[in-house]
């Protein structure tokens, strides 16, 4: 799999636009949910919607913060609670393989 960080993409098109066509032409989205972002909420919705799975991750800082843990609502999601980037990566890692398989 090849990753793909829209401010990273060279396009011309308006950002959230592209954000969704690059949802719908991917096999899986991962979101990170470490830095309060509406916007990620949304992605992830909007590729639930469309029948991709989503792998959720949030570091456990902002995980047992009250001030930043996600809605109780979101919170009944499987989520990857991590502590360090290796951690983070090797869990990440793991999902993929396990939950979606090879390329």
């Amino acid at each position: 799999y090849i990753p793909i960080v829209i401010d990273e993409k060279k396009h011309n098109n308006y950002i959230p636009l592209e954000i969704e066509n690059q949802i719908m032409e991917s096999s899986f989205l991962v979101q990170d949910l470490t830095y309060k972002n509406e916007g990620a909420i949304y992605e992830a919705g909007l590729a639930d919607g469309k029948g991709k799975p989503v792998i959720r991750c949030i570091r456990k800082k902002e995980f047992d913060d009250p001030q930043t843990i996600p809605h109780f609502d979101y919170r009944q999601k499987s989520m990857i609670i991590w502590t360090t980037y290796d951690e983070l990566a090797q869990r990440l890692e793991e999902q993929i393989k396990e939950t979606i398989g090879k390329p």
